[in-house]
């Protein structure tokens, strides 16, 4: 159920994680996925190339985040590029649009974005911050604007994490700690 009109930012999804891997669908052989339910983990599995990669998801109530694990089993072969984004005045995924009063880096592997539900006056509403960290073993970790780029790293780690003014007098404290206790 939304409002009316639909695209009015208080009723907005909180944010995607994009994650692009450059990994056409054409040249994806044997193909798995599964949800294990007993360890609370989803996966995805496939190969590339005489490659392969694993990809695990995993959602900690008690750590308040979200975890994304790539893995390959040739060192040196995950590359992606990963941002976290919000539908706008559109439904339609392809065409986002920001409706984020903030987007900042934090040291090398962290993007924070804010906002606000109703509007960008943050005395209204309820105001959010979300983060996304990465973590890689090997291989190079940068941002370029919103975008986290990881280069020849052998495993990557996306942690997602999120906090709103509706529960904490300091909503940006609490994300950040989020982020860096897991």
């Amino acid at each position: 159920m939304s409002g009316i009109p639909e695209n009015q930012r208080h009723y907005e999804p909180f944010v995607d994680l994009e994650i692009k891997t450059g990994h056409d669908d054409k040249d994806v052989e044997s193909y798995k996925r599964e949800l294990d339910i007993e360890k609370a983990i989803a996966r995805t599995e496939y190969q590339i190339n005489g490659i392969n990669y694993k990809r695990e998801y995993f959602a900690s109530a008690v750590d308040q985040v979200i975890l994304v694990k790539f893995t390959a089993d040739q060192q040196g072969k995950i590359n992606t590029k990963a941002r976290l984004r919000r539908l706008g005045a559109t439904d339609k995924i392809e065409q986002y649009s920001h409706y984020l009063d903030e987007v900042y880096t934090v040291e090398n592997n962290t993007v924070i974005c804010n906002g606000g539900s109703g509007g960008c006056n943050q005395q209204s509403g309820t105001n959010f911050y979300g983060g996304l960290k990465v973590k890689t073993k090997g291989g190079i970790i940068q941002v370029i604007g919103e975008t986290i780029i990881i280069e020849d790293a052998d495993e990557a780690i996306f942690i997602v994490g999120a906090a709103t003014n509706y529960y904490h007098d300091n909503p940006e404290s609490i994300l950040k700690y989020q982020l860096e206790s897991v």
